[in-house]
């Protein structure tokens, strides 16, 4: 019989302060290029300002609380890949994407080529990715598993 497991590789973790990135609003036209830098178009699309915070107190804050937590979830993936021996990973080739359904707070990962940079394949190998915020800091926590064929014998 074969079964099929899944291993922990790497864990990654990684802790940011809100207030860097409220200091360094998206909507400011001498931060665009640093935005466009680390994030990619779809995590700029996602994390800036929603159409229901614009023109409201907390537009900037809310703003700033989701580019933190993904900033957080794309050093905690690079952390991850690289203590299980993967260099060579970028933060800007680390995209966060939508929320896995159903589960507050995991998010989907996926490695993209950025500036002419493929970043590297991984076959058989999972990233799972959550991330929490709070007014003050976010903090993000990327397991890398990896799936495993398991040979068993069946004892009759």
């Amino acid at each position: 019989m074969v079964t099929s497991e899944t291993g922990l590789v790497a864990v990654g973790l990684d802790v940011e302060a809100v207030a860097h990135f409220r200091e360094r609003p998206c909507t400011d036209p001498e931060n665009e290029a640093w935005y466009r830098l680390i994030f990619t178009p779809a995590e700029i699309e996602r994390c800036g300002a929603k159409s229901e915070d614009k023109g409201t107190a907390r537009q900037s804050e809310r703003t700033a609380q989701r580019f933190t937590a993904c900033f957080a979830g794309k050093e905690a993936t690079v952390k991850a890949l690289s203590s299980s021996g993967i260099a060579g990973v970028r933060v800007p080739q680390v995209e966060i994407t939508d929320r896995e359904s159903g589960n507050t707070g995991d998010y989907r990962v996926r490695l993209v080529s950025r500036r002419g940079e493929t970043p590297p394949e991984l076959p058989g190998m999972t990233l799972r990715l959550s991330i929490t915020a709070t007014s003050d800091v976010a903090m993000a926590t990327c397991f890398l598993s990896r799936e495993i064929d398991m040979t068993t014998v069946d004892p009759e």
